[in-house]
């Protein structure tokens, strides 16, 4: 590839400062290998951060001041007797949800050409 970016800039006005700047695989290599399969992490490792990064004990956390991060499929599965009406399933949600400021209520959603999916059919 090399060679040829050589070739090319003889002929080519071509500014290899720049053009090193930035990188030459078509994907980014935080998303995928450099043979274009998709990078494997541990959905663990982003708590482990945050749990080190965190200074304050429990005791002292304000959770009125705080923002929630409410996984909302794992809390609907977790209702064992699922309501006939949308209204009556959204008081059983509301009424569990923390008293805080800040709540987001985040869902999963599968879409057909996602890495879920990808993932999915590769297992």
């Amino acid at each position: 590839m090399l060679g040829q970016l050589i070739i090319l800039s003889q002929s080519h006005n071509v500014s290899f400062e720049k053009l090193f700047k930035y990188s030459l695989y078509p994907i980014a290599l935080s998303l995928a290998t450099a043979d274009g399969m998709l990078a494997k992490t541990h959905k663990a490792q982003l708590l482990h951060v945050l749990e080190s990064e965190c200074q304050q004990e429990a005791a002292i956390i304000d959770f009125e001041k705080s923002v929630f991060v409410i996984d909302g499929n794992a809390l609907i599965r977790a209702i064992t007797n699922l309501p006939k009406m949308f209204g009556e399933l959204s008081e059983i949600i509301f009424k569990v949800l923390p008293k805080a400021d800040t709540v987001h209520f985040v869902t999963d959603s599968y879409h057909m050409n996602s890495i879920k999916t990808i993932e999915q059919s590769r297992r």
